[in-house]
C-alpha cells in the first residue's frame, strides 16, 4: 500500500519541493501537490508583464509538465485536520473532499490583505498574480486610451497620474516599468505630452530599496528622479479614494491609478490552522518541521524558518524559498531513513531591482553594480532561472524584440458575449435534491418550484414567480436541508454562494430579512414535525376547511370599477381571473393606490395593475403542511388551487381556519364568509 506526501502550495517552494521528492523518494511513497492554479508563476517578472516588455505566458509554466511523478490537483485546501492526519479540498462542485496524508509539506505563500489601508480593496489595484499583472496593464492602456479623447484638462490631468505605494523591489520595479510603457506607448497617443504623464512613488522608509546598500538606494533614486518618477519619502498612506492617496499628515497624493505593492498577510488556511505563527508565519524548527508534529514541515513565504548562517528569519524572496525546496526534500528523506535532518542554512548570494530605461541596481556577495551592466546582469540571472530551455527562448527573444520594436499597447479585454447567469428547468427535474452542497441563490422568474423532503410524499413548500430560494443553507454554511423541483416549466435568476454572502455582508436590511426568513422556516419545520404526530393534522387536508367563496375582478375591469368594488365588498383585495377562471394575479388596494400615484386614468384596465405573484396552496395539503407554510412567511390568507391544474382557484383558507379545526378535535369549523374576511389582504400579504 503506498504512502502519501501531500504538498499544499503551487508557488516556487511548494512546486521545486515536490519536484525534489519525486525524484528522491522510494517507489511506495505518492507525492500529492494542491494548488489553485495549474501553472507556477514567476512572480519577479510580473512587474515585466505590466510594461508589456514580455508575454503573460512566459512568466508561467504549467505544473504538471514540470512535474512528472507528482500527482497535481487543482483545487483549493479549506482545512487542516492535523488530528486525524488529513486535508480537506473543496471540489468543483462545492462539495469537500479529504486526503490521508502520512508526510505534509505547507507551502501555500500568502495573500493580500486588501483591508491593509482604508478604501484600498476599493481603489488600489494589487500586483500579486498574473492576473493582477494582466489587469493592471489592460488599466494603464485604458487610461491611456481615455485621455486621449478626454477634453477636460483636469479630468484629463487625473487619468495620466499613477501612484504605486511600496518602495520595496516590487513597487520600484513596477514604477519603472510603469513609466517606460507610458513614456514609448505616447508615440502612439499624438494628443498626449510628456509632461502630462506622472508617477509618484509613496514609501514609508526614509530610502527606497531598503534591503539593499544604502549607496545602491540612493543611486535607484536619483536615476528614476531624473526620469521623472516623484518620490514621497516618510510618508504612510492613510487612506485610498477616486482623488488618490491621502498620507497620515493630511497630505494628499493626486492620482487616477493607485497600485498597491504592500499588504501580504497569513493565508486563511495556516490562519485557521492553530499552529504557532510567528509575525503571520508558520513558525518552524531549524529543519522546518512543524512542532509539535514530526510528519508536518512548512517552507516558503508561509513559514517563518530561521536561518542558521546568520540566526535570522528567512526573508520572503524567490532564492530562499528554492533553497528551502532543496533542503526540505533532503531532510525527508532524512527522516524517513531515521537519520537526523540538517537545519536550514543559507548565504544570500545578492539581489538586484530593475529600475527602468535598461537601468539596474545590484549587490551580489557584498560587491555593487548599477547602470546598464546591472540592468544586463539582472536580465541574465533571471533568465538562467527560468524552467525550461523553451522558456529561457521565448523571454530572451521578447526581451530582444523590445530592443528594436515599441511595446504593444493591446488592451487584451476578456470580454465575452454577455451571458446572464439563469436557469431552465422542465418539469419533473431537480434544481438540487436534499444533501447537495449550497452553491447557488435561486430567485424565480417564472412558473413554481415545490420543496420536497425526504419520506413526505406531497410538497412542503411550493414558490412561484417573485420568490426566492436556497439562501438557508448558503448562511449556515451547510447542505440542503430540502430538495426542490420544478413543478412546471420553470426559469429562475442564479447567484453564485460567494456573490450572495457579499451582498448580504454589505446589505444589512437584506441580511436582516434574510436571517429572519431562515429562522422561521427551521422553527416552523420544527413545529410541523411535532404537528406531524396530531392525527387531526395530517388527515385533514386543506380542501376539508377552506372557504369556497372569494370576491373577484375581471382583468378587462377598469380601475374605478374596481375601487367601486372594494368599496362595496368592504375587501382590500380581489383575485383576478381570465376567460376560463383561471388565476392571473391579484388587485390589492395597495396596487390601486400606486396607479393612482402613477395618474393612471379611471380607465386603465386592471390587467394593468395587478399583482401577477400569488402565493397559493394545493387543496390536498394535509394541515400540517399548511401550517409550515404560513410559519414560513407571515402569510394572512392564502389562495386554494386544483391539485391538477394550479392556476384553477377553489376557496381562499387562513391560519386561524386551521386553528380552529385543530381546537375543534376534528369537527369542521363553521365557514366563514367573505364578508368575514374584511381587511385581511388575501394571497402573499405579509405583515
Amino acid at each position: 500500500m503506498s504512502k502519501h506526501l501531500v504538498v499544499i502550495g503551487g508557488g516556487f517552494a511548494g512546486v521545486y519541493c515536490a519536484s525534489s521528492l519525486e525524484r528522491s523518494l522510494p517507489r511506495d511513497w505518492q507525492v500529492i501537490l494542491f494548488s489553485e492554479e495549474n501553472f507556477l508563476t514567476f512572480t519577479p517578472l510580473l512587474a515585466e508583464v505590466v510594461g508589456a516588455s514580455i508575454s503573460p505566458l512566459h512568466v508561467v509554466r504549467p505544473i504538471r509538465q514540470m512535474l512528472q511523478k507528482t500527482t497535481c490537483r487543482t483545487a483549493t485546501v479549506t482545512r487542516l485536520d492535523l488530528a486525524e492526519k488529513q486535508v480537506e479540498y473543496q471540489l468543483p462542485n462545492g462539495t469537500l473532499a479529504r486526503q490521508a496524508y502520512d508526510q505534509l509539506v505547507l507551502a501555500p505563500g500568502q495573500v493580500v490583505n486588501v483591508n491593509l489601508i482604508p478604501g484600498m480593496a476599493s481603489h488600489a489595484l494589487p500586483l500579486k498574480t498574473l492576473g493582477d499583472a494582466l489587469n493592471l496593464r489592460n488599466w494603464i492602456i485604458g487610461q491611456l486610451e481615455k485621455a486621449e479623447v478626454e477634453t477636460d484638462p483636469a479630468r484629463r490631468k487625473h487619468l495620466l497620474s499613477f501612484a504605486v505605494i511600496g518602495g520595496g523591489f516590487s513597487g520600484v520595479e513596477l514604477a519603472g516599468e510603469l513609466l517606460d510603457l507610458l513614456l514609448t506607448s505616447r508615440r502612439f497617443y499624438p494628443s498626449i505630452r510628456k509632461d502630462e504623464l506622472s508617477v509618484t512613488l509613496i514609501h514609508s522608509h526614509e530610502r527606497i530599496l531598503p534591503e539593499l546598500p544604502e549607496k545602491l538606494g540612493l543611486c535607484a533614486r536619483r536615476k528614476m528622479e531624473a526620469r521623472g518618477i516623484k518620490f514621497v519619502l516618510k510618508a504612510r498612506a492613510h487612506a485610498v479614494s477616486e482623488v488618490g492617496v491621502r498620507l497620515k499628515d493630511g497630505t494628499e497624493v493626486q492620482a487616477g491609478t493607485v497600485v498597491c505593492t504592500i499588504g501580504n498577510t497569513t493565508a486563511p488556511l495556516i490562519a485557521n490552522s492553530g499552529l504557532a505563527l510567528e509575525q503571520g508565519r508558520i513558525k518552524t524548527a531549524p529543519d522546518m518541521s512543524v512542532p509539535p508534529y514530526a510528519n508536518v514541515w512548512a517552507l516558503g513565504d508561509a513559514a517563518a524558518v530561521p536561518n542558521a548562517f546568520d540566526n535570522q528569519i528567512s526573508p520572503t524572496l524567490a532564492q530562499f524559498a528554492l533553497r528551502q525546496a532543496r533542503q526540505l526534500s533532503r531532510n525527508i528523506k532524512r527522516s524517513l531513513d531515521g537519520r537526523p535532518t540538517v537545519p536550514f542554512r543559507f548565504r544570500m548570494q545578492g539581489s538586484f531591482a530593475a529600475i527602468g530605461h535598461q537601468n539596474a541596481v545590484g549587490d551580489v556577495f557584498g560587491v555593487c553594480f548599477s547602470g546598464f551592466f546591472a540592468w544586463f546582469l539582472w536580465r541574465a540571472i533571471y533568465l538562467s532561472k527560468m524552467p525550461t530551455l523553451a522558456r529561457k527562448l521565448q523571454i530572451a527573444f521578447d526581451w530582444a524584440w523590445q530592443l528594436f520594436f515599441p511595446r504593444d499597447v493591446v488592451m487584451l479585454s476578456s470580454r465575452q458575449t454577455r451571458l446572464i447567469p439563469r436557469a431552465h428547468y422542465e418539469p419533473g427535474e431537480w434544481i438540487y435534491r436534499e444533501g447537495d452542497p449550497s452553491s447557488k441563490f435561486y430567485i424565480i422568474e417564472k412558473g413554481r418550484a415545490a420543496f420536497y423532503r425526504q419520506g413526505i410524499e406531497e410538497p412542503v413548500l411550493l414558490l412561484g414567480p417573485g420568490e426566492f430560494f436556497g439562501e438557508g443553507a448558503i448562511i449556515r454554511g451547510q447542505r440542503r436541508s430540502f430538495g426542490v423541483r420544478a413543478e412546471e416549466p420553470l426559469d429562475v435568476l442564479t447567484i453564485g454562494s460567494g456573490q450572495f454572502r457579499d451582498l448580504l455582508e454589505h446589505l444589512a436590511a437584506m441580511r436582516t430579512m434574510m436571517l429572519d426568513r431562515v429562522e422561521r422556516m427551521e422553527s416552523g419545520w420544527k413545529f410541523r414535525q411535532e404537528l406531524a404526530q396530531e392525527k387531526r393534522l395530517t388527515s385533514q387536508k386543506v380542501e376539508d376547511i377552506m372557504t369556497s367563496s372569494y370576491p373577484t375582478l375581471n382583468p378587462a375591469a377598469s380601475l374605478s370599477e374596481a375601487i367601486a368594488s372594494m368599496e362595496n365588498s368592504g375587501l382590500s383585495a380581489h383575485l383576478v381571473l381570465d376567460e376560463a377562471g383561471l388565476l392571473m394575479g391579484i388587485c390589492t388596494m395597495t396596487d390601486v393606490q400606486n396607479a393612482l400615484v402613477r395618474l393612471c386614468p379611471p380607465s386603465t384596465p386592471v390587467r394593468e395593475i395587478l399583482r401577477r405573484e400569488v402565493s397559493t396552496i394545493r387543496a390536498s395539503t394535509s394541515l400540517a403542511d399548511a401550517i409550515y407554510r404560513f410559519l414560513e412567511l407571515p402569510y394572512k390568507q392564502l389562495v386554494v388551487v386544483d391539485v391538477d391544474q394550479p392556476r384553477r382557484p377553489l376557496g381562499l383558507v387562513t391560519l386561524l381556519d386551521i386553528l380552529h379545526a385543530y381546537l375543534q378535535e376534528g369537527t369542521r369549523p363553521p365557514q366563514s364568509s367573505a364578508e368575514d374576511r374584511a381587511g385581511t389582504t388575501i394571497a402573499a400579504s405579509r405583515t
